[in-house]
C-alpha cells in the first residue's frame, strides 16, 4: 500500500511542479498573469507535498520538490526586490512634505455607498481614485463638499472610474480604455503645495480576458510617454506587481513602486471574492532630465485603510471597509545613476 501511495504522491508532485513552473516563469501558457499572481499561494499549498514524501520514505523526491518550491519563492522575492531597487536612489533625498492619495475599488453593486462616502470624507486625502464608482454614485453631491474637483461618472450608463481632488484639475481627460472602450483611464494635472503633478488613474481588465489587460497597459504606456514632469499612477491592476506584464510596464515607464503591495477588498460580499490589486506608482521628473519640473516623488509606506467598523441603523456591527492609502512625498530631482 505504501509504495502505491508514494507513487501517487510523486505523480501529484510532478503535476504540481509543472503548474508552479508556469506560475514562476514567463512560459507560453494561457493567462500567465493569473498564475503569476498566485505564485506564492501555490507554493504555500505545494509545501504539503514534500512533507508527504518525507513521511512516505521518498526522502530524495521530497528534497527535490522542496528545492523547486524554494526556487519559485526565491525568484518571486528577487523580482520584487528588483522592482523596489529604484526606491533606494531617492531614500536619501526624501523630505517630510507630501500629499495623501487613496485608491479604492468600492464595488459597483455595493449597498454601503453612504458608509464609504463617510469614510472618504473622514480621511480627506488630497486625491481619491475610485473604481466602480456606481457604488457611491448617490453620494457624489455630498462628496463634492470635501472634493470639489472631479472627473468621471458624468453618465451613469458608462460610469466606472473617477478621480476626486481637493485641488483644481487641469487638462483632465477621460480616455476610453482597451477594446471595450470603457471609462477606465483618467489623466489630469494639479498643483499641490505649489508643486505640479500629473495624476493617471486606471482600472485594468481581469487578466483572464484574452490578454486584454496587456493591450491596455500598452495604451497607458503611450499616454505616459506624452506626459512631461512627475507622474503619480494609481488604480486597480487586477494582477500582482510581480506578474510579467506589470513588471514590464513598470520597467519601460521608469516607475518607482510603492514599498508594499497589499491586496485589498473594498467590500466583502456574501460570497468569496478575489482580492483587488491596487497599487500606487510614481515616475520621477528625472525620467526625462531635460523636460518638466525638477521634482521627484517618494512614496511613503502604503497602508490598508481599515478595517473600520460601521454600524447600521439598528446598531449591528457591519463588515469592514478596506481601501489603500499612501502618502506621496516630494523630493529634489536626482537623475538615476
Amino acid at each position: 500500500m505504501k509504495p502505491e501511495l508514494r507513487g501517487s504522491v510523486t505523480i501529484l508532485a510532478v503535476l504540481a511542479m509543472l503548474g508552479l513552473a508556469a506560475a514562476s516563469f514567463d512560459l507560453p501558457v494561457p493567462n500567465p498573469d493569473v498564475l503569476q499572481s498566485l505564485r506564492f499561494h501555490l507554493a504555500a499549498v505545494c509545501l504539503v507535498l514534500p512533507i508527504a514524501l518525507f513521511m512516505l520514505g521518498a526522502r530524495w523526491r521530497g528534497v527535490l520538490v522542496l528545492a523547486l518550491i524554494l526556487l519559485s519563492i526565491g525568484r518571486g522575492a528577487y523580482l520584487i526586490h528588483q522592482q523596489q531597487e529604484p526606491r533606494s536612489r531617492l531614500a536619501a533625498v526624501a523630505d517630510s512634505d507630501g500629499f495623501a492619495i487613496m485608491s479604492f475599488n468600492v464595488l459597483a453593486s455595493s449597498d454601503r455607498g453612504e458608509d464609504i462616502a463617510d469614510y472618504m470624507i473622514e480621511l480627506a486625502p488630497d486625491i481619491a481614485v475610485i473604481m466602480e464608482t456606481p457604488g457611491i454614485e448617490r453620494t457624489l453631491d455630498r462628496l463634492a463638499d470635501t472634493f470639489p474637483y472631479r472627473i468621471g461618472c458624468e453618465n451613469s450608463l458608462t460610469c466606472d472610474l473617477s478621480l476626486f481632488s481637493r485641488t483644481p484639475l487641469a487638462d483632465a481627460q477621460m480616455h476610453l480604455l482597451g477594446e471595450m472602450k470603457r471609462e477606465r483611464l483618467i489623466s489630469a494635472r494639479t498643483i499641490i503645495d505649489g508643486r505640479p503633478v500629473t495624476i493617471v488613474a486606471l482600472h485594468l481588465s481581469k487578466p483572464y480576458f484574452d490578454g486584454m489587460s496587456i493591450d491596455e497597459l500598452w495604451q497607458i504606456t503611450h499616454l505616459l510617454q506624452r506626459i512631461d514632469g512627475p507622474v503619480l499612477l494609481s488604480g486597480d491592476f487586477n494582477s500582482a506587481a510581480r506578474s510579467s506584464s506589470v513588471l514590464r510596464f513598470v520597467n519601460r515607464n521608469d516607475m518607482v513602486p510603492p514599498p508594499r503591495y497589499p491586496s485589498t477588498r473594498p467590500v466583502l460580499p456574501r460570497r468569496i471574492r478575489r482580492p483587488d490589486r491596487q497599487y500606487v506608482y510614481a515616475r520621477p521628473a528625472a525620467h526625462r532630465p531635460n523636460r518638466g519640473p525638477a521634482v521627484q516623488f517618494w512614496l511613503q509606506p502604503s497602508r490598508l485603510v481599515g478595517p473600520c467598523q460601521f454600524r447600521d441603523g439598528g446598531g449591528a456591527s457591519r463588515k469592514p471597509l478596506m481601501g489603500l492609502q499612501t502618502r506621496s512625498q516630494f523630493a529634489p530631482c536626482v537623475a538615476p545613476q
